[in-house]
């Protein structure tokens, strides 16, 4: 992902030049990036997929999914069946 600040200068170079490559280097953008964005001429923030997954455990709280009731297999009893 790139700032807004590199796709501002990415697409004001763009209609200067019309030349992906020399506008990729002036924004300091790989030039497949460049193309991205050129191409779907949105900027970064639109583009950014929202993920609906948690990245790590709650810290401050307990595991209320599909577990509940299970045994942690830690402490007495954890083997038996």
């Amino acid at each position: 992902m790139i700032t807004n600040e590199q796709y501002q200068r990415l697409m004001s170079e763009y209609e200067k030049t019309g030349k992906i490559v020399v506008s990729a280097m002036k924004a300091d953008v790989h030039p497949q990036t460049a193309d991205k964005y050129i191409t779907a001429a949105q900027p970064p923030a639109a583009l950014q997929a929202k993920h609906t997954w948690r990245t790590r455990p709650d810290p401050g709280g307990r595991d209320l999914g599909a577990d509940r009731g299970r045994s942690s297999g830690v402490g007495p009893g954890a083997g038996e069946a």
